[in-house]
């Protein structure tokens, strides 16, 4: 992946500093980009080949039946988020409900990702046994159904994801770099052209995949686990 930026010979002239402070900007906004490269990337070999693949599209699709609870809370509002977390977990526990007894591997999922304005609002919501959804311990650690909450604008404040730590890695083959230089007209326009180059890649074995659980759509999950009228009654 690369960054670029135009920068005028008189601003170099007029603040000396402008150079280091580019760069920095640059680099910050290039981790910002790796970031949801890392959880979103839609790369391909030959139509996206300076995308990373993603984490998105190698995890597995949240499902109340394979977690073995659909129809199981009363009704589907914000406070059962916690229990949609929850499924998330057995999900990844046992894999598949139909087939708990088979030999299908097991994961822990210890860590789910969400948007920050969705972690404020489930921060500030009581579940209906009167806790909050996320609880805030006194270092600041944020828990939500047991596992650890890491905030990124990277998710959309639609989506959930969770994973047992230690199943992805992040592989840098290229450390991020700056490099400056003049290229096209920059020399008779008298300026310079900064450009970030990085290479990096995720790794998720195939097997792996059952234990990174991605919920597209918090409304529709949450649905999905909530018993029918007549199944209320």
């Amino acid at each position: 992946a690369s960054a670029r930026i135009k920068v005028t010979e008189e601003m170099f002239e007029d603040a000396s500093y402008i150079a280091s402070r580019i760069s920095n900007q640059m680099m910050t906004k290039g981790m910002l980009f790796l970031d949801r490269e890392i959880f979103s990337g839609n790369g391909d070999d030959s139509s996206n080949p300076n995308h990373i693949y993603g984490l998105k599209g190698a995890a597995t699709a949240f499902d109340a039946t394979k977690a073995g609870l659909a129809n199981a809370v009363d009704s589907a509002n914000i406070g059962q988020t916690g229990y949609l977390a929850d499924a998330m977990r057995v999900q990844g526990s046992i894999v598949d409900a139909s087939k708990a007894n088979s030999d299908q591997g097991s994961y822990d999922l210890n860590v789910i990702y969400m948007n920050p304005v969705t972690a404020y609002k489930y921060a500030h919501t009581k579940s209906p046994d009167g806790n909050y959804i996320i609880n805030t311990l006194t270092d600041g650690t944020k828990l939500m159904a047991g596992m650890r909450v890491i905030e990124t604008p990277a998710i959309g404040t639609s989506e959930l994801f969770a994973m047992e730590s230690g199943l992805a890695e992040v592989y840098f083959k290229r450390n991020p770099i700056i490099k400056i230089g003049q290229e096209d007209d920059d020399l008779s326009k008298d300026q310079y052209t900064m450009v970030m180059f990085l290479r990096a890649q995720v790794l998720v074995e195939t097997e792996n995949k059952k234990g990174l659980i991605y919920v597209a759509d918090i409304d529709a999950a949450l649905s999905s686990i909530t018993k029918t009228a007549s199944e209320g009654a």
